[in-house]
């Protein structure tokens, strides 16, 4: 559409007096209510990030594996497997496209981009003996939540002002929603060996902005374009309308556990499982808003929240038929029911800031299959990896079927250790709930790319 509204611009009517009395009132409601804010308020659901390159080129099947430093997140029962103090680092990469489509209003069909480069992970690991046993303690940056969205499109709205008025009040515009953000954990963690066989561990994850300096999101939302009100087809007046709202929200406090435990059956077999109790993080809001046309330009405001994150509870299987292969297999349900933003007295549904009264998300259960072939040579040894997985994100009323598929490889010598892993996740008619009433909805195709260095001492 291309709408480009003109400030100074006011009612323009050009009717009889008593038809221009009854338009002017009408502008005046209608300028009140469009400068209140924006038309539509859209944000994205929180995406699970995951740590370190070598799960990922296993589907991130990783809860009865866990045998590296990244076990803190996937499975803290099996750190007791290092046996090495090490350091390790792993950076990513992602480019997610999204192409949407509305039933109801075509011409929000568009497409999107999303490119960024960041820190996966970061940790130190250190065992020593207690008794006869073997414990380690690990110090964790974890990258757990992104919250990376944005598109712009076309938003045309008609609606009569009775059942057979022919009167019509019209909006027509362009859209654009930002959202940008993660929330990140210092995590320490410790793992122990109980028996020959049963290991557990925990991992304590410390979520406040000011220890990881990367807790928080931002989400902004702006329309141009104009409004006004036509009779029999026939455009009386028209005004423009520039509005944007910016929310910040940054963790202020807010501590999680999550709980792991470790069984190996035998030499071929073993199985794991973890749960994370449910917990709050505590939140400071800034809203920010502003009218470019208005005379009410601008208005600023703080409040605190508390987002509320639900039971995840995994278990996983490990399979190693020869030593040089490893096959993994884990289930994990998320109970996102209850996950609840609460703020100014109100429980509301984070993804389509309603109330969780009417707005309820589903729970999940995403599986996850992966496999590791390790290619053994004198002096080095190069794994090879891939992985497949349902891996559904929360919706309101249902929930956002994703699919993944990774290659993954490494290369070990000494005491270095290179992983690199590739992901495609792709996820059909998702995202809805953050495009509330509008029945619109978008196709998903993410490319990840993560790189891990392992040093052993």
């Amino acid at each position: 559409m291309g709408v480009q509204p003109d400030p100074d611009s006011a009612c323009t009517v050009s009717i009889p007096a008593r038809r221009g009395l009854r338009l002017l009132a009408l502008c005046s409601v209608l300028a009140g209510s469009l400068s209140a804010q924006p038309l539509l308020d859209l944000g994205s659901s929180p995406n699970f990030v995951g740590s370190g390159a070598r799960a990922l080129g296993q589907g991130n099947a990783f809860i009865a594996v866990a045998d590296d430093a990244t076990a803190a997140s996937w499975n803290p029962g099996g750190l007791s497997q290092l046996e090495r103090p090490e350091i390790s680092l792993a950076i990513e990469g992602f480019r997610r496209r999204s192409d949407m489509t509305s039933t109801t209003h075509p011409e929000m069909a568009s497409t999107d981009t999303v490119s960024l480069a960041d820190l996966n992970y970061l940790s130190v690991v250190y065992p020593f003996r207690l008794g006869t046993r073997n414990t380690v303690l690990s110090l964790n940056y974890l990258k757990q939540y992104r919250f990376d969205a944005e598109g712009e499109f076309d938003f045309s709205l008609r609606d009569a002002l009775g059942t057979k008025s022919p009167w019509l009040f019209f909006s027509d515009g362009r859209h654009r929603f930002e959202q940008e953000g993660c929330f990140s954990s210092l995590s320490p963690a410790i793992g122990i060996d109980v028996t020959d066989r049963l290991a557990v561990g925990l991992a304590v994850n410390i979520w406040n902005d000011d220890v990881t300096g990367d807790s928080s999101f931002r989400r902004s939302n702006r329309e141009l374009g104009e409004y006004g009100v036509s009779y029999d087809g026939t455009v009386l007046g028209r005004s423009a309308y520039n509005v944007s709202t910016v929310d910040t929200y940054t963790v202020d406090a807010g501590t999680s556990l999550t709980l792991g435990t470790l069984y190996r059956i035998s030499k071929r077999w073993s199985l794991g499982a973890v749960a994370k109790p449910p917990f709050a993080l505590h939140l400071a809001h800034e809203h920010e808003y502003t009218d470019a046309i208005s005379s009410n330009a601008s208005d600023r405001s703080e409040a605190d929240a508390d987002l509320e994150f639900p039971w995840v509870l995994g278990a996983g299987i490990a399979f190693r038929p020869t030593d040089p292969l490893t096959l993994s297999a884990d289930v994990t349900w998320s109970q996102w029911s209850q996950y609840v933003l609460g703020e100014n007295g109100e429980d509301l549904n984070p993804l389509s800031n309603q109330s969780v009264q009417t707005d309820q998300c589903n729970d999940t259960v995403s599986v996850r299959l992966g496999a590791e072939y390790l290619v053994v040579r004198t002096g080095y040894v190069v794994p090879l990896r891939c992985g497949l997985g349902y891996d559904p994100g929360p919706a309101v009323d249902d929930t956002d079927r994703y699919y993944t598929g990774t290659l993954g490889v490494g290369f070990q010598k000494g005491r270095y250790m290179v992983d690199l892993a590739y992901e495609m996740r792709v996820g059909q008619a998702v995202n809805g709930s953050s495009l509330v009433n509008l029945s619109a909805a978008q196709d998903v195709v993410q490319h990840r790319l993560l790189a891990s260095v392992i040093v052993y001492f």
